[in-house]
């Protein structure tokens, strides 16, 4: 590979980019004329293949990249590189996918709406996955093809860029009351403060799992980003926050993709709502379960996120929701809320 001289002060200044500025699309929009003009292409493109939304980030026109969304899934460049984990290049797999029946549509799709000669794409790669691409056009249907060291010069490029992208997906140093899960809820690493919590829940992990997911995948709605479990009779309480400082979470095992804290206090509950049920359990003599109950009842949680959060069936939550009711003469869970949170004033 041969570095034009005219070109160097350019790779430079590209590089510093990488190592100075957060990877995001307004970087990528930054580099894009640096990075087309080393190799000598016009469009300069980043995707990352995730089945539930697109992540694109290039210097093609909304028109190019509406239409490449609509034909995504045919992209035979794309398949390539997933299947081999190399580079691939336009001119030298035309003479085999150029004419086959099944790409047509897509090759007949792209150069409607933005001509081309030649591409590149380079994998990019995270613990030896391919995860997307970055793609270098050159334009013009009848333009010249790139040459050997043009492919070179942009594979050099590319160790760069995937370097930044990797190192964008870093999580920060271990705050002591945090820990970062993988997509399955795998801990990846976690501070001290958390670790021993993690460590003695025991028979509440399932529960903490369950919730995660919830917070991953489950309907959108308040709080679905926090929960609280009662582990030996202790209140814990998490939040949690998904990872993508690129904005580009990776499903993938061992990989940071959500962090979960542990916060002192019931997220939106005061210290003062704390010594009010703290006072209820003098008055009636509740035990410690039943406490756990009726803090969760007043809360306005149903019966099977109670179970959830206490680890316990949901028969034994009504069990327990009973053995209160008869303690306080309350018949049912509308007198319970009203009288209790009548007697629930903590002065």
């Amino acid at each position: 590979m041969i570095i034009p001289p005219a070109k160097v002060a350019l790779v430079r200044g590209l590089i510093a980019d990488l190592y100075t500025r957060p990877f995001n699309e307004s970087l990528i929009v930054r580099i894009a004329d640096s990075v087309c003009a080393l190799a000598e292409g016009q469009y300069f493109g980043f995707r990352i293949y995730r089945s539930d939304q697109q992540v694109v980030y290039s210097n093609n026109s909304p028109e190019f990249n509406s239409a490449y969304a609509s034909v995504y899934a045919e992209d035979f460049l794309h398949h390539s590189v997933v299947l081999s984990r190399n580079r691939c290049v336009l001119r030298k797999v035309w003479p085999t996918v150029g004419t086959a029946p099944e790409n047509q549509n897509f090759i007949r799709t792209m150069q409607t709406v933005r001509p081309i000669s030649d591409m590149i794409y380079l994998p990019v790669l995270v613990h030896g996955t391919v995860v997307g691409h970055w793609g270098l056009g050159r334009a013009g249907r009848d333009g010249p093809c790139y040459s050997e060291n043009e492919i070179e010069l942009f594979n050099f490029v590319g160790s760069f860029l995937n370097d930044t992208f990797e190192r964008s997906l870093l999580p920060p140093p271990v705050a002591e009351d945090v820990a970062y899960l993988d997509h399955r809820g795998q801990v990846v690493s976690m501070g001290t403060g958390i670790k021993a919590v993690f460590d003695d829940l025991q028979g509440c992990r399932e529960a903490f799992l369950r919730a995660y997911q919830r917070y991953l995948h489950g309907n959108l709605r308040v709080g679905i980003d926090r929960m609280t479990l009662t582990n030996h009779g202790k209140r814990l309480n998490f939040l949690f926050q998904l990872f993508n400082p690129p904005g580009i979470p990776l499903r993938l095992d061992g990989h940071p993709y959500a962090s979960v804290r542990l916060l002192a206090e019931p997220f939106g509950q005061d210290k003062a709502q704390t010594a009010a049920v703290r006072k209820l359990i003098r008055v009636y003599q509740f035990s410690p379960r039943e406490g756990e109950v009726v803090h969760g009842i007043l809360e306005g949680k149903m019966n099977k996120e109670i179970a959830s959060e206490l680890g316990i069936e949901e028969a034994t939550v009504k069990w327990y929701t009973h053995s209160v009711y008869e303690k306080t003469g309350f018949r049912s869970r509308t007198e319970l809320v009203l009288g209790l949170s009548g007697s629930a004033n903590p002065n």
